[in-house]
């Protein structure tokens, strides 16, 4: 027995949309009711704080569009688009690679000793800790490292390329 509401009449977007929603059975409203309240509400405070102006760490409760000014001023604005550029750069190219990837992995490899030993090697890196990993990083793309390597076997440039590691 379901707890989601009876879905609308009719047929259309409005339809397809509830059962997209409330079809799985794990949106209930009551799971809507607690992410509005612990995902949207927070947000809201958080913008309407950002009317008030703060001086010496304290709140002043005066609405003001000073902290909005001095966002603009500051040439923080700047930074924060560039990152969120950046952010959205990034999830494209990780959509386009990733994506297909994972659709072969669940739907086209036949293989489950294949899917296993690929699984195994994509989660294998979570449980190093970090300065395991920036060790087996230096291997890589150390000055002696494998990618350099490969870039000066076939005389594709002069010595290694100095910058990888610390990009």
């Amino acid at each position: 027995m379901s707890l989601a509401p009876a879905p609308p009449a009719g047929r259309g977007a409005l339809r397809r949309g509830y059962e997209v929603l409330f079809g799985a059975g794990w949106v209930t409203p009551a799971f809507l009711l607690v992410w509005i309240g612990l995902v949207i509400v927070p947000l809201l405070v958080l913008v309407a704080y950002s009317f008030f102006e703060t001086r010496s760490f304290v709140t002043l409760y005066q609405p003001s569009l000073k902290t909005w000014f001095s966002l603009f001023e500051s040439g923080r604005w700047e930074v924060a688009v560039r990152t969120l550029r950046i952010a959205l750069t990034v999830t494209l190219i990780e959509l386009v690679v990733g994506f297909p990837f994972a659709l072969w992995l669940a739907k086209g490899c036949r293989s489950k000793t294949t899917q296993a030993a690929v699984l195994t090697l994509l989660t294998i890196p979570f449980f190093l800790d970090m300065s395991s990993r920036i060790i087996v990083w230096r291997a890589i793309l150390g000055q002696a490292g494998l990618i350099n390597s490969m870039l000066m076997g076939p005389c594709r440039t002069n010595g290694p390329v100095e910058w990888l590691l610390d990009s």
